[in-house]
């Protein structure tokens, strides 16, 4: 039985919005397979990428450990100022790693397909745009 604008309870009010807002989330959840084809590949390569800077951090730490160890390092100002250029490098590795393993999480967890369809064309522009500085600088 439909009721009169007049009529309405809050009740009723609230229950056609959850009535509304379930159709939606219905309709997202058949849509899910073109968000899915391409957010899998997104993470993949930011928690990829996350593990090569694990890496590179790890060998920044095993630099400092060598040039230690063998003495390369003979002048103070210059041992001072390449000690605190290794650990800043450190640092902003493992800030970029951090970074990177939480954008994947993020983005796992996204169900707008139009946001994760632009990220994905962000990320593709991107990498277009480091090969044609590549290409451009070898010539």
């Amino acid at each position: 039985m439909k009721k009169d604008a007049k009529n309405l309870t809050k009740e009723d009010i609230v229950e056609s919005f959850v009535t509304a807002y379930e159709i939606i989330e219905k309709k997202k959840a058949k849509d899910s397979f073109a968000s899915d084809f391409l957010k899998y590949p997104i993470v993949v390569s930011f928690r990829a990428l996350s593990v090569v800077l694990g890496i590179l951090a790890a060998s920044v730490i095993g630099t400092i450990v060598v040039m230690i160890k063998n003495n390369k390092i003979t002048d103070w100002i210059n041992g001072i100022s390449i000690f605190l250029l290794l650990i800043s490098l450190f640092l902003l590795l493992v800030i970029f790693v951090i970074y990177c393993w939480k954008v994947s999480t993020e983005i796992k967890k996204e169900k707008d397909k139009n946001f994760i369809i632009s990220y994905f064309s962000a990320i593709i522009a991107i990498v277009a745009l480091i090969i044609s500085i590549i290409a451009y600088l070898k010539s």
